[in-house]
């Protein structure tokens, strides 16, 4: 099984995630947003700027995360995807606001 972390900014962009995060992992950049598309992730202004991305964001905060710099397009949510190898799709989460994660055991539990 292989992790594989896609995100929307130029490949810069990669670089410094790498940094921040210490992921060793495949990254990838996607600035056309077609897999996003595809998989019919949200991107607009009020999935970004609602009360749930405020809450998420405030308790964010509170745990000690700071925000970096903004990468890639600032509208484009993301989601989680486990594809087993076949191709098949097995789990699919969609962030429903700015903050919004798939429970971990739900991943994990896919990717078995």
């Amino acid at each position: 099984m292989q992790l594989v972390v896609v995100g929307n900014g130029g490949s810069y962009d990669l670089i410094k995630f790498r940094k921040v995060t210490g992921y060793p992992g495949i990254l990838l950049t996607d600035p056309s947003l077609e897999s996003y598309k595809i998989l019919k992730f949200k991107n607009s202004l009020a999935d970004v700027v609602g009360i749930k991305s405020f809450i998420q964001g405030f308790s964010a905060l509170r745990s000690g995360f700071m925000p970096g710099s903004l990468q890639g397009h600032a509208l484009q949510l993301g989601g989680a995807v486990v594809v087993v190898p076949e191709g098949k799709i097995t789990y699919l989460f969609k962030s429903s606001a700015a903050g919004d994660h798939p429970p971990v055991e739900d991943l994990l539990a896919a990717a078995i």
